[in-house]
C-alpha cells in the first residue's frame, strides 16, 4: 500500500498507528523517510512520555522552516501516562492542522488505548493503521499491502505459496520478498521462481530435508537436519515447506483423488516433488497423514513461541519418523 496515495486519495493529512510489530512499522517509517525529497518535506520526529514538557512540544511543533513547504511531524508514544497538558495540545494540534502531515504512533498496549477518549478524539478524520501481530485471517491481506512496496510482478498463486510458506511469520516474508527484488526486479514471478529463490546455493536446504525424508534414506535426513540447525535455519521455514507438502497430500488422499500431474500442478506441486507425493499417499494412511498435520500445527505454536518447547527438536522427531516409516515400507516391498 502507497501510504501517501492513500493519504491524497482520502483527502487526509493525519495518520494513527498503533502497535509494534517491526515489519508493519518499518514499511510505513520507510515510505515516510523516502518521501522527503518526493513530497518536499521537513520530518520531525518526538517520542512523548510522562517527562515530556509542553513547553519543549509547542516549540517543536510551532518551528517552521523557511526551506520547506510541508512538515512531517511524528509523535511516539509507549503508553498513555502523558500529562494532561499534553494530550490536550495533541488533540489542538491534530484538530487544527490541516497543512502538514502528522503520525501519532502508539506502541503501547492497544486495548486500553483503542478504548481511550483520546485515541477516539485523535482517530477522527485521520487514517488508522494496526501494526499488531497478524491473526492467521489478516495475514493475507497485509502480505499484499507489503507487496505493493517492493517492485515485483508476483502472481497470485506465487503470493498464496509465499503466504502457506510463511506461516504467518511477516518477518520470513519480508526477507523473502527482499531477495525476489534483488533476483527478479519487475519480471514476473510465480510459484516455481519463488521455490527457485527460496531454494538458496547452500549445500543443504528445505526440499533436499523433504526429498530425503520421502525417500526414506533416514542417515541422510538426520545430516541434512543437523547441518540446517547449524546454520540457524529458520525452523519457520522448514515447518512452512511440511505444511506445503503434506496439505496436498491430505486432500488428495482423503478425496481419492487422481494423482495426475495436472492435478498435483494445482496443488503447487512440481517435478520430482510429484513422485514423492505419489509415493507418500500410497504407503501413508489417512491417520498417520492426519497426525502428522496436527504435529505441524504444533510446531508452528512452538516456533511462534505461543506454545512451550524446542521447535528444532520436535521437527527432528517428525522428520525421522516419517523417514523411518516410509524405510521400513521400502524395504517391505523391495
Amino acid at each position: 500500500m502507497d501510504l501517501f496515495s492513500k493519504l491524497n486519495s482520502e483527502k487526509k493529512n493525519k495518520i494513527v498507528l498503533f502497535g509494534n510489530e517491526p515489519v508493519q512499522v518499518n514499511n510505513y517509517y520507510t515510505q515516510i523517510f523516502n518521501s522527503r525529497v518526493r513530497q518536499n518535506l521537513n520530518i520531525q520526529k518526538v517520542i512523548l512520555d510522562k517527562k515530556s514538557q509542553t513547553k519543549e512540544l509547542i516549540n517543536l511543533t510551532s518551528s517552521i522552516s523557511l526551506f520547506e513547504e510541508r512538515s512531517f511531524f511524528i509523535f511516539i508514544i509507549k503508553d498513555l501516562r502523558l500529562s494532561d497538558d499534553i494530550k490536550s495540545y495533541i488533540t489542538d494540534f491534530f484538530q487544527s492542522n490541516h497543512d502538514d502531515f502528522i503520525l501519532f504512533h502508539y506502541e503501547g498496549e492497544s486495548k486500553d488505548f483503542l478504548k481511550s477518549a483520546f485515541y477516539k478524539t485523535i482517530s477522527t478524520n485521520a487514517l488508522c493503521f494496526s501494526a499488531l501481530e497478524p491473526k492467521a485471517y489478516e495475514f493475507k491481506k497485509i502480505l499484499t499491502d507489503l507487496l505493493g512496496s517492493y517492485s515485483l510482478n508476483l502472481s497470485s498463486e506465487g503470493l498464496n505459496f509465499l503466504e502457506q510458506l510463511s506461516q504467518g511469520n511477516l518477518i520470513y516474508a519480508n526477507n523473502a520478498l527482499k531477495k525476489l527484488e534483488l533476483i527478479y526486479e519487475n519480471n514476473a514471478i510465480d510459484e516455481k521462481d519463488l521455490l527457485s529463490c527460496l531454494t538458496d546455493n547452500s549445500k543443504y536446504d528445505g526440499f533436499n530435508l523433504i526429498n530425503s525424508c520421502f525417500s526414506g534414506n533416514l542417515s541422510q535426513t538426520k545430516k541434512i537436519i543437523n547441518f540446517l540447525k547449524e546454520q540457524n535455519t529458520d525452523p519457520i521455514l522448514i515447518n512452512g515447506l511440511l505444511s506445503w507438502f503434506f496439505s496436498p497430500l491430505f486432500k488428495l488422499k482423503t478425496n481419492k483423488l487422481p494423482l495426475t500431474s495436472d492435478l498435483l500442478i494445482k496443488f503447487r506441486i512440481f517435478g520430482d516433488s510429484q513422485n514423492l507425493i505419489r509415493f507418500a499417499i500410497k504407503h501413508l494412511t489417512i491417520k498417520q497423514i492426519e497426525a502428522s498435520f496436527n504435529k505441524i500445527c504444533e510446531i508452528d505454536q512452538i516456533a511462534k513461541g505461543i506454545k512451550y518447547g524446542d521447535a528444532w527438536s520436535e521437527i527432528d522427531k517428525f522428520i525421522s519418523g516419517i523417514a523411518f516409516i516410509i524405510s521400513k515400507k521400502k524395504n517391505l516391498n523391495s
